[in-house]
């Protein structure tokens, strides 16, 4: 079972074939714009390689050990600051027939139990390959033959990375889904899955990290900006918006420094302030909330949630940042 995934970034798909013509027409096929990719002619070379390298699981899955508090969920995006974690090898595609080590062996003797296999098989594997899939030692096959292997290769290729992650954050999602209980979470909402999946295309977003349990998330484009992406429930937007109607009451020239029609905007649920969410950065003097007015739009979910784009943000260092290249 899929669950929202609560952080998500580029990993390294391995490719396996000793015919080096076909790992030529390989490098072709597959999308590389979001994920690493490395190539093998040797499968002892490959799977030494796959089992040598460490993985960064425990560092990413110690949201288990965390309660989850806000200074807990920010922990999760200085992931951002790991310039290993692309290197993490969510998937790979093996070709069946190599002499020594034939793909399905391949397959069964890497260690980590979390990535996943694609076997490229011809006519005469197919029904080993069906065998060996019934049996989850692979997650997918290919015919050599069918006529849409190319869009198939990468349609798993995505789906894997999605499984990998979904393995990695199966417990750590669990854990906000306990802690929210008495919360209004997007988080829970099958609507809100399907506004961020299609939020992430057309933002062009290759990374993502969760930064508190109503579902709110530190996105990073193919061009390495920086976007915060603020979900609020019917509660705490009214939370947030008090907290500017105080300081407008107490400072009433506050209003001056911000559009001419946030007030009212902000009355009718269509614009608020994102505050940071970097803890050096939470409460910024009110005469610099301009910075932070963002626009508002009502989710498409049964319970009212509402989302704010905050492009381009400023007030993360990204000198700590690693980005994909």
């Amino acid at each position: 079972m899929t669950h929202f995934l609560s952080y998500f970034f580029p990993t390294t798909v391995v490719f396996v074939d000793d015919n080096q013509t076909a790992i030529n027409a390989l490098k072709g096929i597959v999308d590389s714009t979001k994920s690493l990719c490395k190539f093998y002619t040797n499968p002892m070379a490959a799977l030494e390689d796959l089992n040598n390298r460490p993985s960064q699981e425990q560092t990413l899955d110690d949201l288990t050990d965390i309660t989850l508090d806000y200074s807990g969920i920010y922990n999760l995006y200085k992931e951002s600051y790991n310039p290993d974690r692309f290197n993490e090898v969510s998937c790979l595609v093996v070709d069946f027939d190599m002499p020594g080590m034939n793909g399905l062996e391949l397959c069964q003797k890497i260690t980590n139990p979390h990535i996943k296999k694609i076997l490229l098989t011809g006519a005469a594997d197919n029904q080993l390959a069906i065998e060996a899939f019934n049996k989850k030692q692979i997650n997918f096959f290919i015919r050599k033959q069918d006529p849409h292997v190319h869009e198939l290769l990468n349609q798993y290729i995505k789906q894997c990375q999605a499984d990998f992650f979904n393995d990695l954050t199966a417990s750590s999602f669990e854990v906000i889904q306990q802690e929210s209980k008495s919360l209004d979470s997007a988080l829970k909402e099958k609507k809100f899955q399907e506004y961020f999946t299609n939020f992430l295309t057309q933002h062009n977003i290759i990374e993502y990290y969760l930064i508190d349990i109503i579902g709110s998330f530190l996105l990073i484009s193919d061009q390495n900006e920086l976007h915060t992406l603020s979900i609020f429930s019917e509660e705490t937007l009214q939370e947030n918006n008090d907290v500017i109607e105080e300081a407008f009451s107490e400072n009433p020239d506050l209003a001056k420094t911000l559009p001419k029609n946030f007030i009212a905007d902000m009355r009718n649920k269509k614009a608020t302030i994102c505050f940071p969410f970097d803890e050096e950065e939470i409460n910024p003097d009110p005469t610099d909330w301009h910075k932070y007015v963002c626009e508002l739009e009502r989710i498409p979910s049964e319970v009212p949630f509402y989302a704010a784009l905050a492009k381009e943000i400023t007030y993360l260092d990204k000198s700590k940042m690693t980005f994909f290249k």
